[in-house]
């Protein structure tokens, strides 16, 4: 018995020195959030000095607005959930957020252990990333072009809002080579041969085709893709974008045209006068 208490004597030791040496912040606390036992790392969290934490809520410095979702938690452990993760935020003293994501589980059996992750430089990395590409996607819809984004094999995902308004299609039919279905047949395969030789080369992309409308109109467009590479050089994808182009064809067209009916009438015209120049040079 004396060899069992023993043992059993040194095992909370080291349970212990685990917990209040742990790198990441933990609690035990009651089903009502008293807390009971917190660590340093808890501590340093919250901003509170450790021996302030004992005997008083969680619920104390959770922001009011994160109540529900604490409670959710809660409910959720009981049910058997375990362990039950969730995201929420304290406040430190001064009154800023501090987001954490805490594991809840039960530690015999109305106890609680929560295991309590800083993840506020996350969330805002997260937060920024979220409206960056908001932004992005704002700019892309809007943007006078089609673009399009590719992997580094040239395989499409990504369209933006023109290109579908354009064709009627859906990403799952254009995505990878799909795009070929609006192409005209006189020229898919001569714009799938180049484009698949940029890829392969790495070499910028640039071509001029017609394509189809969802009421089944032709019209031109000037297309070109750049290959994107990260910091050693590899293509991580491509970004390419369509810009039509049929008003200026048409207008290069009707002006060719202006001239050569210009040229005609000219000459014409010179022949005329020197028609009658040469008929006055023989009455002289």
């Amino acid at each position: 018995r004396l060899a069992s208490e023993e043992a059993l004597r040194s095992n909370e030791e080291r349970l212990r020195a685990m917990f209040d040496h742990a790198g990441v912040g933990m609690i035990v606390m009651n089903p009502d959030c008293r807390i009971v036992q917190a660590n340093a790392a808890f501590a340093k969290i919250v901003g509170r000095p450790l021996e302030s934490l004992i005997g008083g809520s969680c619920l104390d410095f959770t922001h009011p607005d994160d109540f529900a979702t604490n409670r959710a938690a809660l409910g959720a452990l009981r049910q058997g959930q375990a362990p039950a993760v969730f995201e929420k935020r304290y406040l430190s003293p001064g009154g800023m957020s501090i987001w954490v994501r805490v594991t809840l589980s039960y530690v015999g059996v109305d106890q609680i252990l929560a295991v309590v992750e800083d993840v506020t430089i996350r969330v805002a990395t997260r937060a920024a990333l979220s409206k960056s590409e908001a932004e992005f996607r704002t700019l892309a819809d809007n943007m006078h072009q089609f673009a399009w984004m590719t992997d580094q094999t040239g395989w499409i995902y990504w369209y933006n809002k023109r290109w579908f308004d354009y064709t009627g299609t859906t990403l799952d039919e254009m995505q990878g080579w799909g795009w070929r279905k609006v192409h005209h047949p006189e020229h898919v395969d001569r714009v799938v041969a180049k484009i698949q030789a940029c890829f392969e080369s790495g070499e910028p992309w640039e071509d001029t085709f017609p394509l189809r409308s969802k009421d089944g109109e032709y019209r031109w467009f000037l297309s070109r893709a750049q290959p994107i590479r990260d910091e050693e050089g590899q293509i991580v994808r491509w970004f390419g974008t369509n810009t039509d182009i049929t008003e200026r064809l048409r207008s290069d067209e009707q002006r060719t045209v202006l001239i050569n009916e210009l040229n005609h009438r000219v000459k014409n015209t010179l022949a005329t006068v020197q028609a009658i120049v040469a008929q006055t040079l023989r009455g002289v």
